[in-house]
């Protein structure tokens, strides 16, 4: 379950970069605001898991699972944001 969890994260973080690199070609003029907003959300993304993961399963087995499948579900919400992104104005 942890394998394939992670697989799912590793998947949806894939999936995310491509996107992500899509829209610093295409927004150009806003390349480092976009990177900046990305780095702050990753940051946000793995505290906030890591803090649902401690929560449900600290020290257990099912820990790895638990942060994994919190990453790839926000990872998920994360690229449809970012497919969204029209222009600067819409980075948040």
């Amino acid at each position: 379950m942890n394998f394939c969890s992670f697989r799912t994260f590793v998947e949806a973080d894939l999936a995310m970069g491509s996107v992500l690199a899509k829209k610093l070609e295409a927004l150009s003029l806003c390349h480092e605001m976009l990177q900046t907003s990305q780095a702050n959300w990753e940051k946000n993304r793995d505290s906030k898991c890591k803090k649902e993961a401690d929560g449900e399963a600290e020290g257990g087995s099912m820990r790895p699972m638990i942060f994994s499948a919190c990453q790839a579900g926000a990872t998920e919400q994360r690229t449809m944001q970012l497919r969204s992104i029209k222009s600067c104005d819409s980075i948040r």
